[in-house]
This record gives C-alpha cells, sequence and structure tokens, in this order.
C-alpha cells in the first residue's frame, strides 16, 4: 500500500505490516517491473465556505474503528501510472496542483466529479486542457459514501456525475466517458 502518513498510521491500526506499507508524500517515482507510479502531490477541494475540513494526520496510535467525526484530511495524493500501453491519473480528491499534472498526457482519466468542482475555477476545463483531452475519462468521488454499499446512487449520479460527463462531452468530444459500476470490473480494451 502506498499513501500519505495518515493512512499508513490507519493502516498499521489495521494489522497491516511496516513491510506491506509505502509511506509517501508527494514527488516520488516509483518502479515495480511492469510498470511505474509517479505519486503527485494534490489538493482537497474547499469545504464549507471554501475552508478545508482539516490539515491535520492521523495519529499512529489512532484507535480502530474510527467515527466519521474521527476523521481528518490527512493530506491528498494523485496517482500517476504507467503501463506499457497506458497512462493513468488517478484523482484522491475534488482538485489538483496545475503545476504536478501539465504535461503528463495520461490517456485515462480518473477525475473527481463531485460538485465542489463548481467552487473551483474553471476546475472541468482546466483539469482536461493539463492533461491533453484523455481519450478516457471516468468520473469519480461522486457517489454518496454515507449509504451502505449497495445501496442506490441514482441521485448522486444524476446530480454529479452526470453533469460532469455532460460537461466533458461539450470540452472534449473525441473522449470517452462513462460511469463505473461499483466492484465490477473494467476492461478498457474493449472501450
Amino acid at each position: 500500500m502506498i499513501g500519505t502518513e495518515s493512512l499508513s498510521n490507519l493502516l498499521r491500526s489495521h494489522g497491516l505490516p511496516n513491510e506491506q506499507i509505502i509511506t509517501v508524500k508527494g514527488g516520488e517515482d516509483y518502479s515495480f517491473g511492469s510498470f511505474s507510479v509517479k505519486i503527485l502531490p494534490s489538493l482537497h477541494s474547499a469545504l464549507r465556505k471554501k475552508q478545508y475540513f482539516s490539515s491535520e494526520s492521523i495519529p499512529k496510535d489512532v484507535k480502530i474503528p474510527m467515527q466519521i467525526k474521527e476523521f481528518v484530511e490527512g493530506n491528498s495524493l494523485m496517482f500517476y501510472f504507467r503501463f506499457n500501453n497506458d497512462k493513468i491519473l488517478t484523482m484522491g480528491s475534488m482538485n489538483f496542483l496545475e503545476n504536478e499534472i501539465k504535461g503528463l498526457n495520461p490517456n485515462i482519466l480518473l477525475a473527481g466529479s463531485a460538485n465542489s468542482r463548481k467552487e473551483i475555477y474553471n476546475y472541468t476545463e482546466r483539469l482536461l486542457s493539463l492533461t491533453n483531452y484523455p481519450s478516457i475519462i471516468i468520473p469519480t468521488h461522486w457517489d454518496d459514501f454515507r449509504v451502505p454499499y449497495g445501496a442506490s446512487q441514482k441521485n448522486a449520479a444524476e446530480s454529479k456525475a452526470f453533469p460532469f460527463i455532460e460537461e466533458v462531452k461539450i470540452l472534449s468530444p473525441k473522449s470517452k466517458t462513462f460511469l463505473p459500476v461499483h466492484l465490477k470490473q473494467i476492461q478498457i480494451n474493449d472501450l
């Protein structure tokens, strides 16, 4: 597992051994044989009147299970995976640092698409332009995480994901977009 100090502390509290955890800050670039991953520092979207929830980290002595009120943002990252023919950029939240993603040219973008994008200046236009209009764009971060797995996500999809997909169609008409199904495998080569 690769993640921030907060994620590493949370994983250890759940029993994951240290040798399976790589703690990063952003800027690292690792090779894993058949693929590589560049870790990019990022930003969480500003919430509630453009204020961040918390800049704290989850402590080393965290007690589990945690309650939602105990969670802190703990820093945001993006991951840029390079496989044989594919370059995939994943967003961990609903914001980005322009200089970190400029020139990466992923062909697949897992893009944050929640409504908080509307609070960020020209979010969708800037994101697509900086990543050179990827051929496949998959909306993420749009679901309602407060409901149980298996619960309908129809309202969240209609109010967040589908409007984002429509923005993408206007700004990047050659890009393919689709809404993933939770826990269902995606075959990129079939698209």
